[in-house]
């Protein structure tokens, strides 16, 4: 099997560090978050310990410029935080750095003044070494994030290598793809922000007409990825959506329970750490993974990678070490028709936030 599945940080970074440092042609990494915290430093080493001899690249969203360990920086409560301030500082300290040993830094979708511009994010995570391999999944450079239970895939197909490997130049020119790659082992799917309806029709297709159930495990899950889970619903299919108790967005909970009430959707908590692992199983067989919540930003306005794969040994590994303890490691969120006004109040926020947002990044 030329993909690997590596659960949380612990089993990624030690795989990445140790085939970053054989490096002898190119190291390319692309990320949402970039932290001067022990994370971004340890990446900060591995490119300075290649030198100049190697294609040395850095992809960091603009997210990073406005936000450190999940707080918007210009928030009140933000301003006079020195710790997060301090942490900023590092960062912007550590990208210079880079630059001046001739490391290559893009940034990607500027935000600017237009506050709004946050929610259409570059989100994917690419990590490329040499044509040798390459990591995709859902991990940021930082602390938290390391912190948190989360996937990555190492691949050592050279096709899929390969494929990655454009994505992320274009990326570097400006470019973001549209694109739907079969491979031996499964299905690549890079969404540019635009083109969702049609790239996640079959996806949805899928969802729509599951026989047994399907299961979602990600801290954000809504509409339209809800919508074929209710037309499943409807027919009797168990609909699962498996989120993290605790929550590094707050408002998420109250739309999800209203959403799952209405839809008649299962809702579980994970118990443990920030749950930020983004993937989906469709009656046992199907597994859909990559840097891509199940939300409204990924099928409007984000850069998103998601890898789609019925192949055996990758589908019964993700269902052994993900799915079974996960769900084993969760509770049924009570859900009748009892919520507090404050709760309608904040799901009635989401559900006109969400439609706002994409208006202002389709046409300001």
């Amino acid at each position: 099997m030329s993909i690997r599945l590596l659960v949380d940080a612990a089993e990624f970074w030690p795989a990445f560090e140790a085939d970053a440092r054989t490096a002898t042609t190119r190291l390319y990494v692309q990320t949402l978050s970039f932290e001067g915290d022990t994370a971004g430093q340890g990446l900060a080493d591995l490119f300075l310990a290649l030198g100049p001899i190697v294609d040395r690249r850095l992809i960091i969203d603009h997210y990073t410029r406005y936000f450190i360990n999940d707080r918007f920086l210009y928030a009140p409560g933000a301003l006079a935080d020195g710790d997060l301030w301090r942490e900023a500082k590092a960062s912007r300290r550590l990208v210079d750095m880079l630059e001046r040993d001739g490391v290559r830094i893009h940034w990607t979708n500027p935000i600017g003044w237009r506050i709004y511009r946050t929610a259409a994010r570059n989100h994917k995570k690419i990590f490329v070494v040499d044509d040798r391999v390459a990591y995709i999944g859902g991990i940021n450079l930082s602390e938290h994030n390391f912190a948190w239970h989360d996937v990555m895939l190492r691949v050592d197909d050279p096709a899929i290598i390969a494929c990655l490997t454009d994505d992320f130049l274009q990326t570097c020119e400006g470019r973001n793809q549209a694109l739907d790659r079969t491979f031996d082992e499964g299905r690549l799917i890079l969404l540019d922000g635009h083109h969702g309806d049609e790239l996640l029709k079959d996806l949805f297709d899928m969802i729509a007409n599951a026989r047994e159930e399907v299961i979602i495990e990600s801290p954000y899950v809504s509409a339209p990825f809800m919508d074929p889970m209710r037309t499943a619903a409807a027919r009797g299919v168990r609909m699962v959506i498996l989120v993290p108790e605790i929550n590094n967005w707050g408002w998420y909970d109250a739309y999800a329970k209203l959403e799952c009430f209405r839809r008649k959707i299962e809702l579980r908590y994970y118990i443990g750490p920030m749950n930020h692992t983004k993937c989906m199983l469709i009656d046992k067989r199907v597994l859909v993974t990559g840097s891509s919540n199940f939300d409204y930003f990924t099928y409007y306005t984000h850069q998103e990678l998601l890898w789609m794969t019925t192949h055996e040994p990758l589908v019964s590994e993700f269902r052994r070490r993900i799915f079974d303890p996960d769900m084993a490691s969760s509770r049924e969120a009570p859900l009748a028709d009892d919520f507090s006004w404050q709760t309608h109040w904040t799901s009635i926020r989401v559900r006109s936030g969400y439609p706002s947002l994409k208006w202002f990044n389709r046409h300001l």
